[in-house]
């Protein structure tokens, strides 16, 4: 097999192989990982062909970068001036977005065991807990209504990071994160964030539900001008954008 060219090995593939090699193409191209605690057969079949697959994704400039311990596949431009950072291109998240992913991957890193490559299952009440802690206004009256993080969530799930079970606002909700959350910031980025925007949002809102603008008013009005925090955008996330 390692001496196959690519287009022999995939001449040899079963049926079901050469799905699953479409299917992970599709996924690492759209979501940016491919997760062992999402799908252990994709991410097996990733892991055993890695250095054919490295070949194919090297005609576009990407290398197949594989970690067993965490469970991870995801691609990184052979060009980047900083090979320990796993990169294609960065997406812009709105701060709203990326305030709560700092917190998910602080969660998860202080509920992680040995099994690094497995998901943390948490309440969604633990997000507004953790949000809280970093004093940005995180329950569903506050800052943060449920739509907002619905919202943030659906934008997180979309690349792999973290996948919801139910309905938000319901009881029997959980969400699932990923330890893909480790591989698009260091702890010292996501401190950052989380410091530097729960003082934007002490600052910018007056209390539950209701805005305060720089002149210090609370009726629920923007002043002319300012941005809102949430429509913000920050730079981030070290994942492939494609779409």
């Amino acid at each position: 097999m390692e001496n196959l060219t690519y287009e022999q090995w995939l001449e040899s593939l079963t049926a079901a192989d050469a799905e699953l090699l479409r299917r992970g193409i599709r996924t690492m191209m759209s979501r940016t990982f491919i997760v062992k605690a999402a799908d252990r057969g994709l991410f097996r079949f990733f892991s055993r062909n890695r250095d054919i697959l490295d070949k194919y994704f090297s005609a576009a400039g990407y290398s197949l970068r594989v970690d067993e311990d965490y469970g991870i596949c995801m691609l990184r431009d052979r060009t980047e001036e900083k090979p320990e950072i796993a990169s294609i291109n960065r997406k812009n998240f709105r701060v709203r977005d990326s305030v709560i992913y700092c917190c998910l991957a602080w969660i998860f890193i202080g509920k992680m065991n040995a099994g690094m490559d497995r998901a943390v299952v948490i309440s969604p009440a633990e997000l507004t807990h953790a949000l809280e802690q970093f004093d940005i206004g995180a329950g569903f009256r506050t800052a943060y209504s449920l739509m907002q993080i619905r919202e943030s969530l659906k934008v997180l799930e979309q690349y792999s990071l973290v996948a919801v079970n139910g309905e938000l606002g319901e009881p029997d909700c959980a969400l699932v994160l990923y330890p893909s959350l480790l591989f698009g910031l260091s702890v010292e980025e996501m401190k950052k964030i989380l410091e530097e925007h729960g003082e934007t949002y002490r600052s910018y809102y007056g209390g539950p539900g209701r805005r305060r603008g720089k002149s210090g008013s609370a009726d629920g009005a923007e002043d002319a001008g300012e941005e809102d925090p949430d429509d913000a955008e920050n730079e981030y996330f070290d994942g492939e954008e494609t779409e």
